[in-house]
């Protein structure tokens, strides 16, 4: 795929609302599945960050919840000590977390997809989250993550990253997946035109909201 070649380092990409971020997400998973190259890596892990329980998470790590130990939950992975002293004193030890992470990284060489900075609720918790990836994307050398987010939602510059925004659809753009939604020349050129002649114009330059148009103009006309 196009994204495999700027693998070399880690990506965040930019998108509005219904842009095409989660969906372009899933293309790469399935460029994954479908043996296409998208890097040397053992398999990607998607983390959505709308889906996590962060009540039960907030309820298990209380002020230590960070990315490091959001991973060591999604990972399945427990880091245990001889004895109850050593537990009690390295628990709350979060260089120790990070390293035993990034190794856990560095073995495993994965592909992590991180779906929707934005989406994260708690704000103390997103700007920690935002923080720890400065770190992991200084850190991690076999593995590297996609980061996705909303224009302007994360707000630091990252080292070691390419940053994409996604642009909105051309003109040309819109025709053609008209075309294919409808399946229909005469149809989708008269869609395309009404479309073009509304005052919403600007809106429809969103592959999600030009969808809902198309399933909506195949419905009533």
């Amino acid at each position: 795929s196009t994204i495999s070649k700027f693998l070399n380092q880690n990506i965040l990409i930019y998108g509005g609302p219904g842009a095409g971020k989660t969906t372009l997400m899933k293309s790469i998973c399935k460029s994954f599945l479908n043996n296409r190259n998208v890097g040397d890596f053992t398999c990607p892990i998607v983390i959505r960050f709308r889906e996590l329980d962060y009540n039960s998470l907030t309820k298990a790590y209380g002020d230590d919840l960070n990315l490091y130990r959001i991973l060591l939950h999604v990972f399945g992975i427990i880091v245990k000590f001889p004895d109850e002293s050593a537990t009690k004193l390295f628990n709350d030890n979060s260089q120790l977390i990070r390293l035993t992470v990034l190794e856990f990284l560095e073995k495993t060489k994965v592909l992590l997809i991180f779906d929707g900075f934005d989406e994260i609720p708690i704000v103390d918790l997103k700007l920690s989250i935002e923080r720890d990836f400065q770190t992991i994307a200084l850190s991690m050398k076999e593995s590297r993550f996609i980061l996705t987010s909303r224009n302007g939602d994360f707000r630091l510059k990252l080292e070691n990253t390419h940053t994409f925004e996604i642009c909105p659809l051309r003109d040309d753009q819109i025709l053609k997946l008209t075309s294919k939604w409808l399946n229909n020349k005469t149809q989708s050129q008269d869609l395309y035109s009404k479309i073009k002649a509304s005052p919403y114009y600007d809106t429809t330059l969103r592959p999600l909201t030009l969808s809902h148009l198309c399933a909506i103009y195949e419905r009533r006309k």
